[in-house]
This record gives structure tokens, sequence and C-alpha cells, in this order.
């Protein structure tokens, strides 16, 4: 079936979402516990396009590798936003918005996952991102990663555009691409283990670049 979101939805407990979920209008979802979504999530259309928000000191999780579980497939999100104080899980394959993308959580990955803004809009990650999968970013905005990456799991491969680095640390066990310009905005080490790390265009910023 499909649940149908609309407005604001806070709850002291946990919110699952079996169904695939449609957003009729701008969504706020607040929770102490995980928010899971085991479906898609889609707004009604790519005209008709909403915004989704999530708080919540527990896990946020896209997908639950049944299905299709991607996120803006059929109907583009017009932002994402996560909340900081706990964790985002994706493992959905894709998440496509028109706007902005914001994590503010630790993200671990729990599928291959690329993330598209259609628009000239930013993917922010404010705090870690780790699992033994590959990131593909496909924003023609500012993809910034303010926490390490790969640290405590790495990633298989990341591929980026247009980046900006200030957590230090990029680990991935293959490949790293960075097809647009990269700017360091702090000392920051590329460690692609047995991969190959390749620059595409421009790498600025007073910052030291080590890559192993």
């Amino acid at each position: 079936g499909t649940t149908q979101l609309s407005g604001a939805l806070a709850t002291g407990g946990r919110q699952t979402y079996h169904d695939d979920v449609v957003l009729l209008t701008d969504t706020v979802l607040t929770s102490s516990d995980d928010i899971a979504f085991n479906g898609s999530v889609n707004s009604q259309n790519n005209v008709l396009r909403r915004s989704l928000t999530i708080d919540t000191a527990g896990t946020t999780s896209f997908g639950d590798g049944v299905g299709d579980d991607r996120v803006g497939a059929a109907g583009r999100l017009e932002t994402l936003a996560i909340g900081a104080g706990g964790t985002t899980r994706l493992r959905a394959g894709s998440i496509t918005t028109e706007g902005t993308q914001t994590y503010g959580d630790a993200v671990v990955l729990g599928s291959d996952t690329t993330l598209t803004s259609a628009g000239l809009s930013d993917i922010m990650f404010s705090s870690t991102v780790n699992g033994d999968f590959a990131l593909a970013v496909t924003s023609n905005g500012v993809t910034t990663f303010s926490g390490a990456v790969g640290e405590s799991v790495r990633l298989s491969s990341l591929s980026l555009r247009r980046a900006r680095l200030a957590g230090g640390l990029i680990g991935t066990s293959g490949n790293q691409d960075y097809n647009g310009t990269l700017e360091l905005s702090a000392d920051a080490t590329l460690d692609a283990g047995g991969g190959n790390i390749t620059f595409s265009d421009t790498v600025n910023g007073p910052f030291a670049l080590t890559a192993n």
C-alpha cells in the first residue's frame, strides 16, 4: 500500500513506515526513537515537490533491502534535512532531491548509494560517513564533508563532483574520483587502500593534502 504524509508528525516512540511513502505537503517528522522507511519515499511528482525534515535522537533509516526503496525516484523531494544527534542509515540505493540534502547525523551506508541534487544545490555531511559500500554524489553543487569518511569502516569507493573537505580523513578500499573542483577547509588525508585517487579539476586551499 501507500502512506501519505502531510504536515508535522511527532511521537515519543518509534515511527516505522512499511508502505511506500508519498509526501503531500512539506513534512516534518520528530521522534525520540528511530524513524524507519522500509519502502520508497517520493513527492507526488516532479512538479509538486515536497521537503522532508527529520529530527530524531535515534536512527533514521531509508530502505530495508527489499524491493524498490529509492527516495525521490518517482517524484523527487524538494529538500531533505536530517538533524544531528542520532544516526542515519542509507540502504535505499539512491536519494534524489531538487535542492539541498543535509545530513546532521553520523551516516552509515548499508548499500551502494547515489545522492543527486537535480538543481545546483549542495549536499552536506556534518558528521562522519562509514560503511563498506560505494558512495557517489552527482550534484553540481558542492558536497561538503565536515567529519571523517571511512575512518571506522572504509567505503568501497567514493565518486564526487565539486567537493569541500573539512573532516581530515577520506578512507576507501577502492577508487576515489574527484570529478570537479576540490577545496580543502582543513588538512586532509586521502587513503584509497589498493585503489586509485583521481583529480579531474583543480585542488585549492591553504592546507596540507596527503594522498596514499
